[in-house]
């Protein structure tokens, strides 16, 4: 059937120009908007083909959230292997490059976000460690002034 416009041969209600939906609208299966590339890859409920705008989005996390880096036995990689690794390799170590997440076609939203807050507490710690070696050496300078 089609409202508007001439149904398609796979579309069984075809609907040309704005629609209203008031209340709970249901869609069991994929919702596809913008006509998404086909074929659609993965096991999504959801493509869009444009950009998405909210007021917010809540991602459900399964696994661990980066508290882990405040622990006396996180291993904190010594600042100058990770500016080695950054020379090398043009990324942060356990981020992603440009090109591995070109490769699995993105990144998932809530990895990434786990994945900054990580990089985010690191650098908290090497700012602890940094404001004790200036106060060390600010303690040594009022030392010579005396």
């Amino acid at each position: 059937m089609g409202l508007g416009s001439a149904p398609s041969a796979t579309d069984r209600l075809d609907v040309s120009g704005t629609a209203h939906f008031s209340g709970q609208t249901r869609v069991d299966g994929k919702l596809l908007v913008g006509s998404p590339v086909l074929p659609v890859q993965g096991n999504h409920e959801l493509y869009v083909n444009g950009s998405i705008i909210a007021e917010e989005i809540k991602v459900e996390l399964q696994g661990n959230w980066p508290d882990y880096v405040f622990e006396t036995s996180y291993p904190l990689m010594p600042l100058a292997e990770v500016e080695e690794f950054v020379q090398v390799h043009k990324h942060l170590p356990g981020v992603p490059s440009m090109s591995e997440i070109a490769q699995e076609g993105g990144f998932e939203l809530g990895d990434m976000n786990r994945r900054l807050l990580e990089k985010v507490e690191e650098l908290t710690l090497y700012l602890f460690e940094q404001q004790k070696q200036i106060d060390v050496l600010q303690k040594e300078i009022n030392d010579l002034k005396k």
